[in-house]
């Protein structure tokens, strides 16, 4: 036969599947076998009284074209209507050719190649890579198909040698030619496999939510979502490793690079307490003198971990966090403590300003109790949250500093 059909395709198809799964092709078997597929599995429609007569009919002409072909046995009722089709074992290699299909066995040799050409790698893909090649010699499948794993591999090897910041859709373009393939379809795997077979415990301490886990994982390489900035505010000095030193006013914000930030030595606050702010809205709105501001973006990263490092005479600061007066803005303030080292404490996020700002709360949520209580459990600021629960309140911290600022709400 030239050129099958559709259905001749799935016939002979199936037939190689039942071929190739068999202790036959496996050289394991010491009785003569025969691969047999029934027609049901085929089409459910051939056996069913309302499929229509022509459909029928057409289905027959084509079994009965592989048939004369030789390439099928075909087994019948004595009304002729079809039961099971068999392989005609001597055209096996035929079928092959028919379907412009490889053995079984040359895609495992094909996977196997792919897998121990990294296999001696010391890092996370070599790790990967030879459970893989564990698994395809036990006669099991490997975690995912070729062809995506092929991509894992490529993401794996870009990202464990990554040198320079570099953002996640140029990450994409270079090594998936499509800029937001990797955000789409393969982040979330590619970080997996960097937790399961990497050594990042360390960063990822106490981190829970899956998105901080993969920022975190991949800001240890430099990868980063956009261009990375820590934002920060008050007088200091910024000393520059090449001897440069850098004058900043108390009046002017500014944001260093995280690529920038390798180029500095030290960083010289004048004032004595040094203040992390969650939320982006309340850095910007929070002008009180006396401390030097660093906006946090939420839970602990990278880039700010590295940002703290540079302060000079850590000490010698107070450490303080100011953020939402809810249980995720402890969980925060304790990320932040676990993973710096540095002894921080809240920053009006007690009581008394749950109490005095009871108006503009918000109810808490199932979630929000159950962290509570962690925390609680853990002794950590059981106080405060220990009311939070009593009063059933949470609030924003966007809303203190309106209030303390002299923004009024009807503005």
């Amino acid at each position: 036969m030239e050129k099958l059909t559709v259905l001749q395709r799935k016939i002979l198809d199936a037939l190689l599947n039942r071929y190739e799964n068999s202790r036959t092709y496996t050289g394991e078997n010491k009785v003569n076998q025969t691969f047999r597929i029934m027609v049901k599995d085929i089409w459910a429609g051939y056996a069913d009284d309302f499929t229509d007569v022509t459909e029928i009919e057409e289905f027959q002409k084509q079994v009965e074209q592989l048939e004369k072909a030789g390439l099928i046995h075909v087994r019948r009722q004595k009304d002729e209507e079809i039961v099971s089709l068999e392989a005609n074992k001597d055209y096996i290699a035929e079928y092959y050719h028919l379907l412009n299909r490889r053995e079984k066995k040359m895609l495992l040799d094909d996977e196997l190649r792919m897998y121990q050409k990294h296999s001696e790698d010391p890092s996370a893909m070599g790790a990967f890579c030879r459970k893989q090649i564990e698994l395809l010699l036990a006669g099991k499948k490997a975690q995912y198909q070729k062809e995506r794993a092929e991509n894992y591999l490529s993401l794996l090897a870009r990202i464990l040698t990554n040198k320079y910041e570099l953002y996640e859709r140029e990450l994409s373009v270079l090594v998936l030619r499509d800029s937001k393939a990797f955000e789409n379809s393969y982040r979330k795997t590619v970080c997996k496999l960097l937790r399961t077979y990497g050594q990042y415990e360390e960063i990822l301490s106490g981190e829970d939510e899956e998105r901080n886990i993969e920022l975190l994982i991949l800001e240890t390489h430099k990868i980063y979502p956009n261009p990375g900035y820590v934002y920060f505010k008050g007088e200091a000095l910024v000393k520059l490793q090449e001897g440069e030193v850098l004058e900043l006013k108390e009046n002017m914000p500014m944001a260093l690079s995280t690529d920038f930030l390798d180029k500095v030595a030290k960083i010289c606050p004048r004032e004595s307490k040094v203040l992390t702010i969650e939320n982006l809205t309340s850095f910007h709105r929070f002008t009180q003198k006396g401390f030097f501001c660093i906006y946090l973006a939420g839970y602990h990263s990278v880039r700010i971990s590295k940002y703290l490092k540079k302060i000079d005479k850590p000490e010698e600061k107070e450490w303080l966090h100011f953020g939402d007066i809810d249980p995720d803005g402890f969980m925060i303030l304790r990320n932040l403590k676990n993973k710096t080292g540095l002894d921080f404490h809240p920053y009006r996020m007690n009581e008394g300003i749950l109490s005095s700002y009871k108006k503009y709360s918000k109810s808490l949520e199932e979630q929000d109790k159950a962290k509570a209580n962690t925390l609680i459990t853990e002794g950590f600021y059981p106080t405060v949250l220990k009311y939070m629960l009593k009063i059933n309140a949470k609030l924003e911290q966007e809303v203190i500093v309106i209030e303390t600022e002299g923004y009024d709400s009807n503005d």
